[in-house]
C-alpha cells in the first residue's frame, strides 16, 4: 500500500470526511469493502490512545468505529467497536457502563473464536471489575487472560 493510499484511508482523513458529510455512518459506505477492516483496525488502535488524551476526537472515532463495524457485519468487528464504548466509559469513570460493555464485547468475542480479542477485554475490564468491588470476577478474567496470553 502506497502513503497517499494510507493517508486516504487514515482515521484522520477518514474523520475530517465524516464530519463534513454529518454522519460517519454515510461517509463508512464510500470505504472500499476491502478497506474496512483495516481502518477498523486503525480505529481501534488510535481509540485506545485518545480515551484519555483528547476524548472528544475519541468520541467522533468511536462514531467512525461503530459505522464500519456494522458494515463489516461479524461478531468479532462488532466486539471491538463495543470494546472501544467500554473504553470510554471507563474514562469518564462509568465502571457499571464499561463492564457491560465489555462483557456485551467479551460474549461476541467469544462466539467469533476471538480467543486473543476476548482476553484482551477481560484485561481492559480488570480496572472497573475493581473499582466495583467484582474481585472474584476480576480474577477469572486476569485468570482466563493469562491463560490465553500464555
Amino acid at each position: 500500500m502506497s502513503a497517499s493510499e494510507r493517508d486516504q484511508f487514515s482515521p484522520d482523513t477518514w474523520l475530517q470526511v465524516a464530519e463534513v458529510s454529518g454522519a460517519a455512518a454515510v461517509s463508512a459506505k464510500t470505504i472500499p469493502e476491502e478497506r474496512r477492516t483495516e481502518l477498523l483496525e486503525r480505529l481501534v488502535v488510535e481509540i485506545a490512545q485518545e480515551v484519555f488524551a483528547n476524548s472528544l476526537r475519541a468520541e467522533k472515532l468511536s462514531e467512525a468505529c461503530d459505522a464500519l463495524a456494522a458494515l463489516i457485519n461479524g461478531d468479532e468487528s462488532e466486539g471491538k467497536a463495543v470494546r472501544v464504548r467500554g473504553h470510554m466509559q471507563f474514562a469518564r469513570n462509568k465502571h457499571e457502563e464499561s463492564v457491560a460493555l465489555y462483557e456485551r464485547a467479551i460474549e461476541l468475542f467469544r462466539s467469533a473464536g476471538a480467543q486473543v480479542e476476548e482476553a484482551r477485554t477481560m484485561s481492559s475490564g480488570l480496572q472497573s471489575l475493581i473499582y466495583l468491588g467484582r474481585y472474584r470476577q476480576a480474577e477469572e478474567w486476569s485468570e482466563r487472560a493469562r491463560q490465553v496470553f500464555e
